[in-house]
């Protein structure tokens, strides 16, 4: 039985949700709005740059990186926005605090 929770545990913590964005822009609609990186936080920090392998953190861009792992790697990140927009007559503020991922990878082999 517990084998059987931890393996629908795992299945079920490892889907991918695919939703959409909480955003404030109204030209979001047709495209053109506020666009976002979809990497993690190291990866953001160096402009992007998701080909270096590391053993000690997680790399969503590259999956090759995973058999370097040599420890269990938590990470989890999230981002807060305060947004403002003006137009002739009115303006509106928008705050805005998401949790952008939640990772765990463990090593399977030596």
């Amino acid at each position: 039985m517990i084998k059987k929770f931890l393996i629908s545990s795992c299945l079920l913590l490892s889907l991918v949700v695919f939703s959409q964005e909480g955003t404030s822009s109204p030209y979001s609609f047709y495209g053109i709005g506020e666009s976002r990186f979809n990497g993690n936080v190291e990866s953001r920090s160096m402009g992007g740059i998701s080909m270096i392998p590391d053993s000690t953190r997680i790399n969503f861009q590259n999956p090759a990186g995973y058999g370097n792992l040599k420890w269990t790697n938590f990470t989890l990140a999230a981002s807060s926005s305060n947004t403002k927009q003006k137009s002739g007559t009115s303006s509106a503020t928008a705050k805005r605090t998401t949790l952008d991922y939640l990772a765990l990878a463990v090593p399977l082999g030596k």
